[in-house]
């Protein structure tokens, strides 16, 4: 009779729960499990909390097994690559893909001639033309690498917050490019510009002075003001114009019939 007993209590808690799909084998043993690693003070009290910790955190990895990971973006994916340049001395042989990435600006032989042309050039003797391709400093480099400024390290780091340093963030401020910052929180990181686009000076910058102010225009009869004239003044003007006119078309006339004669 005690066998079988034993064997009904058994099943009984291999048992499956019709909502959960656990047994209370599994939980309470997990429970047990979690209340001796971390012994809390008052189990008696907390053990109905711990049961439900357990019972959800079975879930949560169900739910972790259910939905879809998102897919990492290629923004991230090279902000990975380009994660060993944010202190490091090198870039871990990732300078020909950041390079691909960041460079769009391919270098164009103006002398490069086809095959017909340098075999026309062959015949006719001439040498042809060679272009030295320029080559540009790297596009990446790390800050490390950076020139002091007059005994002025190039860049000075400090936490964002020293009241929550666990929350804090690093932050990372350029000395040569004012305004221009690097911050960092783990993994992840991020540059930030807002400036003018000048660099350090150690001179403070003077402005040069304002041009003289140059003189008004010497008052003259040129540019003085006329008053309009009058009705009476228009008349005698018209008036006189044409005597003038007439009295020159009687000298004309008059030379005519001399030269007639």
């Amino acid at each position: 009779m005690l066998e079988v007993a034993v064997q009904n209590a058994k099943a009984y808690l291999l048992s499956t729960s019709s909502k959960s799909g656990l047994n209370l084998y599994d939980h309470l043993s997990k429970v047990l499990t979690k209340i001796l690693d971390e012994r809390p003070v008052d189990a008696v009290d907390v053990v109905e909390n711990i049961s439900q910790d357990v019972k959800m955190s079975h879930f949560d990895k169900k739910l972790d097994t259910l939905h879809n990971e998102n897919e990492m973006l290629p923004a991230y994916e090279l902000a990975e690559t380009q994660k060993a340049l944010f202190l490091q001395g090198h870039l871990e042989g990732a300078d020909s893909e950041l390079e691909e990435e960041i460079g769009r600006c391919n270098w164009f032989n103006p002398t490069q001639k086809d095959e017909e042309e340098e075999e026309e050039d062959e015949e006719k003797g001439e040498e042809p033309d060679y272009v030295e391709q320029e080559v540009g400093p790297p596009l990446l480099t790390p800050i490390s690498e950076d020139l002091e400024i007059q005994n002025i390290p190039s860049w000075t780091t400090r936490l964002s917050s020293n009241l929550v340093p666990q929350y804090a963030i690093a932050v990372l401020r350029s000395n040569l490019w004012p305004g221009a910052y690097a911050f960092s929180n783990g993994k992840k990181f991020e540059n930030l510009y807002i400036g003018w686009g000048h660099k350090y000076s150690v001179e403070n910058y003077t402005p040069p002075g304002p041009p003289p102010v140059y003189q008004e225009y010497p008052s003259g009869p040129e540019i003085a003001e006329m008053d309009d004239p009058s009705v009476e003044e228009e008349q005698a003007f018209r008036i006189t114009q044409e005597a003038a006119a007439l009295s020159a078309e009687e000298n004309e006339e008059t030379e005519d019939e001399d030269n007639d004669d």
